[in-house]
């Protein structure tokens, strides 16, 4: 009898217990969706903020301060695309025109299509590191009044700490083009699955060298830029996925896209941290 009353106490033990692990891995799952979804809200939220980059110049009326950075940043992409293009075209072209004797024109036609790809490719690596040099500081008044207008003051910075800060910046973004350049060479065999892992990527490290134009003013070392990076990733990542989509557009991505992304990074990061 006592033996018998033994057991059903250990069988109700051991059934407490698996209720108990049901719960714990319940509330694991349930943290870690909602962690998911989380992440999900604030990427759409980054990427949403990068288009309201637009209405927030058009409404503060400083169309003015993004004359001269969408000039700068229309020749650099103009330059940057036509060279690699030019060149690109000049190789894959003789390269036909010595080699293919029948199909010519069609072969002709495909490259000077893979010419267009690959100054597409070069150009969108490329940008971010010239950019860093050429065009992000002729954006300079343009953040000092969304400063102004976000939490009422401008935050300047010495000559000599902004030097160190474009050095760094350029720096970093020569460190990101090269490693999204191998990141493309591996994942050629992926085909059309490609894009999954490349634009993703791509949107971030855009996204990130904008970010960092004001980050730089915040942290004095590139340790301390990337912890306070890595409390906007996600919103980093939707707005630089927004950001690398226009700046393919032709024209209006390389006049438009700069200032809007720098508005909208501005807006994102003094808006947390102010509350």
């Amino acid at each position: 009898m006592l033996a018998g009353q033994v057991l059903k106490v250990c069988s109700l033990s051991v059934k407490i217990g698996q209720w108990n692990q049901f719960l714990k891995d319940s509330t694991e799952r349930r943290r870690i969706h909602c962690t998911k979804m989380k992440w999900l809200k604030r990427i759409g939220a980054g990427f949403a903020g990068f288009f309201r980059g637009y209405s927030f110049i058009s409404r503060n009326g400083l169309w003015l301060y993004v004359i001269l950075p969408s000039l700068a940043s229309f020749v650099c992409g103009l330059l940057i695309f036509g060279a690699v293009y030019w060149q690109a075209s000049d190789l894959l072209v003789g390269l036909v025109q010595r080699f293919a004797e029948s199909w010519g024109w069609l072969l002709l036609f495909l490259a000077r299509a893979a010419a267009a790809v690959l100054a597409a490719v070069v150009y969108v690596i490329l940008y971010r590191t010239v950019a860093s040099v050429i065009v992000l500081p002729f954006l300079g008044p343009l953040l000092l009044k969304t400063e102004k207008i976000l939490i009422g003051r401008e935050v300047e910075v010495t000559w000599k700490r902004d030097l160190i800060n474009a050095v760094k910046g350029m720096w970093i973004s020569i460190v990101y083009g090269i490693f999204s350049l191998f990141v493309i060479v591996v994942t050629l065999p992926l085909g059309p699955l490609q894009a999954l892992i490349v634009f993703p990527l791509q949107g971030y490290f855009s996204g990130r060298s904008i970010f960092d134009f004001i980050l730089e003013k915040e942290a004095a070392t590139l340790k301390e830029r990337s912890r306070l990076a890595a409390d906007y990733r996600p919103e980093i990542l939707g707005m630089g996925s927004a950001y690398l989509m226009v700046m393919l557009i032709p024209v209006f991505g390389p006049l438009f896209g700069p200032a809007a992304a720098l508005t909208a990074s501005a807006e994102i990061y003094y808006r947390k941290k102010t509350g």
